[in-house]
């Protein structure tokens, strides 16, 4: 080998149970022909066996949008054949300020660094990496939801979702929209639900006035669920521009209340506008409906 070295092939950010932090995920492969030891994340390590790809997994801090040099971004976006030399993600670069991954190869007495400042992400990709604008609040049956924890119901049984959803964008929000929707995982991977599976009692989804900054807005329903497997659920919080008549995103109505108190494009823009676009929970949120145990 006349360059041993280890390559990033995929990578991903994933929500954890912290808002100030998510897990960074990166796919590592063994190009060489000799054993490698990665060291990574706090004391953690493993090793790459030759052409070996194996997937870690730490948690790193969320990026502040302040952080992030925007002229950076801007220059991104000039074509690859305009450009003289490649330029660094300057997401991945904030972030690497808080990766640490070294390689070292005992047969060949060698050792380096795997950097990540070249990796570009996507849109969505970039909604869990920086700081979340809104702040989400889950409890299933008056039992806060951390991505850790595993919840299970049975079929007829009444599930009570609770939402509380946090203005903290520094803007005021009017005429908003938000909404429990459950959808069940297929057998194909597929997400959907046909509406005979479930019952809804109450509404699904709340029209708010208005969400001043620095407020919070509740809202809960039950669900009773009719086949067995598993169930996701997507929160979302739509902003209208009037007072039209709005629907949820499976048009189911919406209760009415006063508030109580290209990708590429879309990835450089998404600084300045995540602050004014539609708010989406990010956490998953993920439990299983078994079916009813037969009594003698």
């Amino acid at each position: 080998d006349i360059l041993p070295s280890v390559y990033i092939t995929n990578w991903d950010v994933q929500d954890t149970d912290s808002a100030s932090e998510c897990s960074l995920c990166l796919d590592l492969v063994n190009v060489c022909s000799h054993q490698i030891d990665i060291q990574y994340g706090h004391d953690r390590n493993t090793i790459l066996e030759p052409q070996q790809t194996r997937r870690i997994c730490f948690n790193v801090p969320r990026l502040d949008p302040d952080q992030i040099d925007l002229t950076k971004i801007q220059e991104d976006r000039v074509p690859m054949h305009y450009r003289t030399k490649l330029t660094p993600d300057p997401y991945s670069q904030v972030l690497s300020k808080y990766v640490d991954i070294r390689w070292t190869m005992p047969a060949a007495k060698a050792s380096g660094k795997v950097w990540i400042d070249y990796i570009k992400w996507t849109s969505e990709q970039l909604i869990v990496l920086l700081t979340p604008v809104v702040t989400w609040d889950v409890q299933l049956n008056h039992r806060p939801y951390l991505p850790s924890t595993r919840f299970q119901f049975s079929v007829e049984e009444m599930v009570n979702i609770a939402v509380t959803v946090g203005n903290i964008t520094g803007e005021e929000k009017n005429n908003s929209v938000l909404c429990i929707c459950p959808h069940q995982l297929q057998i194909d991977g597929d997400l959907r639900l046909d509406e005979s599976s479930l019952a809804v009692i109450g509404s699904s989804c709340l029209h708010v006035a208005q969400i001043p900054s620095n407020t919070e807005v509740q809202h809960s329903c039950s669900f009773m669920f009719f086949n067995p497997g598993w169930y996701t659920l997507k929160l979302s919080c739509k902003h209208t521009l009037s007072n039209t008549q709005v629907t949820g995103d499976d048009n189911i109505p919406v209760s009415r209340t006063t508030n109580r108190t290209t990708d590429a494009d879309q990835r450089d823009n998404i600084v300045l506008t995540r602050k004014k676009k539609d708010w989406l929970c990010t956490m998953p949120i993920r439990f299983e409906v078994v079916g009813k145990r037969l009594t003698t």
